[in-house]
């Protein structure tokens, strides 16, 4: 009883109390509930109970004692290489045919009446009902104008609004979005977005990323409020930028960015010199995202749910738009960004003696990569291009070897 709130709690003990099976209403009733918020309140802990396993609604709309039917169990319902649906019970498997599905689909919490089908070798049962949808984003293919599951063995009964169906053409792959609200026996659906079509190129790619939660296409809005944006930083942004406290010109340093050879969006940079004490003075350099993403705006509601970019083999489904993730927001060299740092200063034996976080503009000097700097110094094959910078590399190869040797003496 631990797990269930004070209202959970005396509607199961009342129930038990009963000795019989109850509707809704009796049930209200009992407690005396009447207030709006207090039937939300109702609803809400029958629901917990109902998915929790203490109660069960039978056929006849009336909550008993889940234990009452010893052949009645919950588990996730799953699915084996062999394209056969289980559900785990305890230690149990219980294989369920697949015209006993009910509408249930992978990874959804289910009821599962056991003892129905009994074989020598398997114990099989049928689903009586999904308690939870856990997992209500499938992908389909359209076909012949139908719905077919894309990554789900079995057919589902679908019902998607003509008007959702117009933009589809045969082969599209989509990913629908399930419910537990039916309609003469299909479930309820929307598509939440077009993948593309089974014969695109890298749409295996896509398709995996949709099957797990990653989201491919951008919203209108957002791509609309992309475009709205400059690709460029002007002189007024700049001129305003340093009137501002806590802010620095940079573009005059000797700034670079180091990254694999295929990196198309750039987001830090780095600096590094020596003061007149003889301290390193380390700068580190993030894009300022956030100056061209303001919060709740489109193009900030897409991010979030992305979280961050996605890099599956040979492809990239960046947080932001390319316009923004390429662009006026990637570190490249040779034009003004605005970017925000961290200035600090480092001394030989690797100490932190200052720092200081600064809204800045920079102008990176090189797109450096690790092969190229490996060459240089693992390898001992130059780079001409690389020659200005030389210095500047040396400094860092120097404190990197000083801040290693402190993680070591710390333990590292």
């Amino acid at each position: 009883m631990e797990e269930l709130n004070v209202l959970e709690s005396k509607i199961l003990e009342y129930v038990k109390a009963k000795k019989k099976n109850l509707t809704y209403k009796q049930i209200k009733r009992a407690l005396k509930i009447r207030k709006e918020d207090e039937i939300k309140e109702l609803d809400c802990a029958l629901n917990t109970l109902l998915t929790k396993g203490f109660l069960y609604l039978n056929d006849y709309d009336e909550y008993q004692l889940f234990e009452k039917d010893n052949s009645l169990a919950i588990g996730e319902l799953r699915c084996n290489s062999k394209n056969k649906a289980y559900v785990v019970v305890g230690k149990n498997i219980v294989f369920i045919p697949d015209s006993h599905l009910n509408g249930a689909i992978t990874g959804d919490v289910v009821i599962v009446k056991r003892n129905n089908f009994k074989t020598a070798t398997k114990t099989k049962g049928i689903i009586d009902k999904v308690l939870v949808r856990k997992k209500g984003e499938i992908i389909f293919d359209y076909i012949d104008g139908e719905f077919v599951p894309y990554n789900w063995p079995f057919p589902i009964n679908i019902l998607i609004d003509e008007k959702e169906k117009e933009n589809l053409v045969e082969g599209t792959r989509v990913l629908i979005n399930i419910t537990l609200d039916e309609v003469d026996g299909a479930f309820i659906s929307n598509i939440k977005s077009i993948i593309g079509h089974k014969d695109d190129p890298q749409i295996d790619v896509k398709t995996i990323a949709s099957a797990n939660g990653i989201v491919i296409d951008f919203s209108k809005q957002a791509l609309e409020q992309s475009e709205t944006i400059s690709t460029s930083v002007s002189a007024e942004e700049i001129a305003n930028r340093l009137k501002l406290p806590y802010t620095m010109d940079l573009r005059d340093k000797n700034i670079f960015t180091i990254d694999g050879e295929n990196t198309k969006d750039i987001d830090d940079a780095i600096s590094i010199w020596k003061n007149e004490k003889g301290n390193y003075v380390l700068g580190v350099h993030i894009a300022d995202v956030s100056y061209y993403v303001k919060e709740n705006t489109p193009l900030d509601l897409d991010a979030k749910e992305r979280s961050t970019s996605y890099y599956p083999y040979n492809y990239v489904i960046p947080m932001l738009p390319h316009r923004l993730s390429n662009g006026i927001c990637s570190l490249n060299p040779n034009v003004d960004r605005l970017a925000f740092s961290c200035i600090m200063e480092i001394n030989p034996k690797g100490e932190i003696i200052d720092f200081q976080f600064l809204d800045t503009i920079i102008n990176s000097k090189k797109k450096m990569t690790y092969e190229a700097i490996n060459d240089i110094f693992e390898r001992g094959i130059p780079h001409k291009d690389y020659d200005p910078y030389l210095y500047d590399l040396a400094l860092m190869q120097e404190l990197s070897e000083i801040l290693s040797k402190r993680k070591r003496e710390r333990g590292y």
